[in-house]
């Protein structure tokens, strides 16, 4: 969820129900929405709900959750528990279109789908999706806003890496600070992920340690998962390590990874996989030191 990309006009009139499930039921994407889920309730998330990487959890900020169980959003017509099913199902709808084998690999799309699968279940309840969004937008921005005291540590954050603005920037600091895996690492968008000759199988940032299940695995610099047919502008050959480095022109700044020449003891750039020559990183333009870091750190 998002107070980003929810209360546009386009939003809540232009995506269709035939976007939702063309997504939905594309290939493997619904075998993946309907795996079993735990709900979370016991953290802190400024987009008020969230899903772990290898979607077993669905997170809801626990303030928020307390708050709408509490009826304090009974103006919109619905029940707590009502509401709460609601933005589970955004949730797993959301993770599953993005993960899944179909046209949609980054978050905003997938969101904008998930919020038309979230409206319908208003509509089933019989309530007006405008009415609800006006009630519970109060709650959904205080929860965007509130300080991050306990974040989940194995959250998926795609929410604040595709199209950040400075407030999401402010948020991913926060996560990086509590220890949250996917905020160091890069917006799909960013590495224009898709679908192209390389493939993300072939890669050495592959990294079936985080998550592995079928086509899909984690990654060290794509936030999230990805699949083993796409590929990314940070594609690496696997049997090839520190090949060709010098010349990439489609490098990240250091500024982009929050790079400094003073590591952060024992994560320093030459313990890193990606450290491949004097003063020379795989991902990062130099010179880099061999002492430096960065968050995408990855041994």
């Amino acid at each position: 969820m998002s107070i980003g990309h929810r209360l546009e006009d386009w939003e809540l009139s232009e995506t269709s129900l035939y976007d939702l499930y063309h997504a939905l039921g594309a290939n493997d994407t619904p075998y993946l929405f309907g795996e079993p889920i735990q709900l979370d309730t016991d953290h802190d998330w400024p987009a008020a709900g969230g899903m772990s990487i290898d979607r077993r959890t669905v997170y809801i900020d626990r303030t928020l959750y307390q708050e709408v169980m509490d009826g304090a959003c009974r103006a919109s017509g619905l029940s707590g528990q009502q509401l709460v099913h609601a933005f589970i199902h955004h949730e797993r709808v959301e993770t599953a279109i993005v993960m899944g084998d179909n046209p949609i690999d980054q978050y905003v799309p997938a969101h904008r789908r998930a919020l038309a699968a979230e409206h319908e279940v208003y509509r089933i309840f019989g309530v007006d999706p405008v009415k609800v969004e006006k009630v519970i937008w109060p709650f959904l921005v205080a929860c965007y806003k509130r300080p991050i005291k306990k974040p989940p540590l194995d959250a998926w954050c795609g929410v604040y890496h595709d199209d950040p603005g400075a407030e999401e920037e402010r948020i991913l600091g926060e996560l990086i600070g509590h220890g949250v895996i996917d905020a160091r690492k890069r917006s799909k968008y960013e590495l224009s992920y898709g679908i192209r000759a390389h493939r993300c199988d072939g890669c050495r940032n592959a990294d079936r340690k985080l998550y592995h299940q079928g086509p899909v695995f984690g990654c060290i610099i794509a936030s999230g998962t990805v699949r083993e047919d796409r590929t990314c502008d940070l594609w690496l050959p696997a049997d090839e390590p520190g090949q060709g480095v010098e010349d990439r022109g489609d490098k990240l700044a250091q500024s982009t990874v929050d790079y400094t020449d003073r590591g952060h003891a024992p994560e320093l750039c030459k313990k890193c996989v990606h450290w491949a020559a004097e003063a020379t990183c795989e991902i990062v333009k130099g010179p880099i030191a061999a002492d430096g870091w960065c968050r995408l750190f990855h041994k």
